[in-house]
């Protein structure tokens, strides 16, 4: 999962047994709507035992790519992350600095389901068929925020349940 970097959901009540599951997947899946901006990557997230109503917020790390930022002409700025929800929205995307070749930013989201890495203004071009990658967290038994993350650079999972606080 080259794009994701981690994700942290706040929730107001207690929570048991909850997992993640994030997909990225090369092209958008079939049968959602193309987005009209040109797409890095996308990816879903998928809470397990977690229903959407107990979710307060989220907060979703992920990084692009120096020279793909570059081929298109767009800078940091121009960097935003969409969700698919009834159409792709465009979230609050913060640029929060540059590690090696790779920019890493953070978008604030409502919910969870499928999202797009993308550019503000810069359409989207022609798509082939999806190839998908996944991980998986183990459930663990949590009453307060839960939290993946993994080590930037690194191409493999690494996994942890960060400190956790139910917000009221």
């Amino acid at each position: 999962l080259d794009s994701f970097e981690s994700v942290e959901v706040k929730v107001g009540t207690a929570v048991e047994a909850v997992s993640v599951r994030v997909d990225e997947v090369k092209d958008k899946p079939g049968d959602l709507e193309t987005p009209k901006n040109d797409v890095y990557k996308y990816f879903s997230i998928d809470w397990l035992n977690l229903d959407s109503v107990d979710i307060d917020d989220g907060t979703i790390n992920f990084g692009v790519d120096k020279d793909w930022l570059e081929k298109r002409g767009a800078s940091t700025h121009d960097v935003i992350l969409l969700r698919f929800d009834d159409g792709w929205k465009e979230l609050s995307t913060f640029y929060k600095k540059r590690y090696g070749t790779e920019y890493l930013f953070e978008a604030k989201t409502p919910g969870f389901s499928y999202f797009a890495v993308s550019l503000k203004g810069i359409t989207q071009k022609p798509e082939v068929s999806p190839i998908t990658t996944s991980a998986v967290v183990e459930s663990v038994q949590v009453n307060q925020d839960v939290a993946i993350d993994k080590k930037p650079g690194s191409k493999l999972w690494m996994f942890g349940l960060l400190v956790i606080g139910v917000m009221f």
